[in-house]
């Protein structure tokens, strides 16, 4: 996302800017840059993710459809939504399936989400 690693390893050796702990684990911490692509420049935005499996989705959903309207993107063809999950936690929590359901409703849907389930061999969330 273009965090410099400096920055990136200070954080975890706790020097980090006055007035930004949280208490919460440093790999929790959200991050929003812009990168310069050929097609030209793209803004990627890391929700902050509290210690609750999955719960970060509906609102990385509500972002997405927010940053939607602002932008008049009806079709959902400039803003996408991007959810990585372990795999237990995708099955295990109810969450998950909520924010799916939610995706398909008028009010709340947002063109289209990646999802990428990623097995980590740890799962204990069941």
């Amino acid at each position: 996302m273009g965090k410099m690693p400096g920055d990136l390893f200070a954080e975890f050796e706790g020097k980090h800017a006055e007035g930004l702990t949280d208490g919460d684990v440093k790999y929790h911490n959200g991050f929003s840059s812009d990168l310069s692509t050929r097609g030209g420049p793209v803004h990627l935005s890391l929700a902050f993710n509290p210690s609750h499996l999955e719960i970060v989705n509906p609102v990385v959903e509500g972002s997405a459809r927010a940053r939607q309207e602002r932008r008049g993107d009806a079709e959902g063809k400039q803003v996408l939504p991007v959810l990585v999950h372990g795999d237990a936690a995708f099955a295990g929590q109810g969450v998950v399936m909520e924010t799916l359901n939610l995706a398909q409703t008028r009010g709340y849907g947002t063109g289209g989400t990646l999802h990428i389930v990623i097995n980590n061999q740890i799962g204990f969330t069941t």
